[in-house]
């Protein structure tokens, strides 16, 4: 069975060359939090000592993401 790797907002950012917010922002914007495009993790939070639901991007949600913010010519 092959491992599908999963990436946060923050690396799927810096792969598309964009912040970890304008990431959400464009995945909120077009429902892309799927399970299509990936999965919720259990994560402790930045800020504080509590866990919190996140958000993590597999291969399809990269493509998805890279078409909407750059366009159809890098699909």
């Amino acid at each position: 069975m092959i491992e599908e790797h999963f990436y946060t907002a923050a690396e799927v950012g810096e792969k598309i060359g964009v912040s970890a917010n304008k990431i959400g922002r464009i995945a909120n914007a077009n429902n892309l939090k799927t399970e299509q495009y990936g999965k919720f993790f259990l994560d402790k939070s930045a800020h504080s000592s509590k866990q919190v639901e996140a958000f993590r991007y597999n291969a399809e949600g990269v493509k998805a993401l890279r078409h909407l913010i750059h366009g159809a010519d890098v699909a």
